[in-house]
């Protein structure tokens, strides 16, 4: 079984489409930023669902998406030699200051989320957003390692030593450089994920990944 990663292109997006995404990241260098967040550290997101897939693991959806930033962030900060990891995080920490949090004190994030899943609550722009966004910032925080997370995940024993570092410049065409060097590495410290490719879409509202 192989995997598909679908990633939407912002340039080619209707200016509704557009329109959501300046109102998230702000419309100012908004090419670059939403060429950093979907077509270099999301790619790596999407191989941290296809190793759980891979792995049969059963986490509930909150656990599974914590883990895959974490995978994300843990994974980029040995690779990344083009200080991008420095500019997610600030993105990130960027939108969460005109983001109101919807937690009530002394409830955790992973609490609330859990309790909120499948909810209509959930499914409100303004809260998924949150959630997805908050993911990340949770995993920023997180000193968890590589080897840690897949640990997790029953990969034992990984030696991340002979991860090699990536420095192309950020854009969608190089999206398909990211996932090859990424399933690379990870071939290369013992771990097999088969066969991933990736599909440029006009709507960039389309970022997911699913079996083929």
């Amino acid at each position: 079984m192989g995997y598909k990663i679908i990633s939407g292109r912002y340039e080619t997006g209707t200016q509704e489409q557009q329109l959501g995404y300046n109102q998230l990241f702000g419309a100012e260098n908004i090419q670059e930023k939403f060429d950093l967040y979907f077509h270099w550290f999301n790619i790596v997101h999407e191989i941290g669902h296809i190793l759980i897939d891979l792995q049969k693991t059963d986490m509930d959806k909150v656990h599974e998406e914590l883990f895959v930033n974490c995978f994300a962030v843990a994974y980029w900060r040995i690779a990344d030699k083009g200080n991008n990891l420095r500019k997610v995080e600030a993105l990130i920490n960027n939108i969460l200051k005109f983001m109101p949090s919807p937690i009530p004190q002394g409830t955790t994030f992973r609490d609330f989320f859990k309790n909120l899943w499948g909810t209509e609550a959930m499914n409100s722009v303004m809260m998924y957003g949150y959630f997805q966004i908050s993911c990340v910032s949770e995993a920023f925080k997180s000193d968890r390692t590589l080897s840690d997370l897949l640990s997790e995940i029953g990969y034992e024993d990984i030696h991340t030593s002979l991860i090699k570092p990536y420095s192309e410049e950020v854009n969608s065409g190089n999206a398909v450089k990211v996932l090859n060097q990424c399933i690379s590495n990870l071939n290369d410290i013992g771990i097999e994920v088969g066969d991933v490719g990736i599909e440029l879409v006009d709507n960039p509202e389309m970022q997911c990944c699913q079996p083929v």
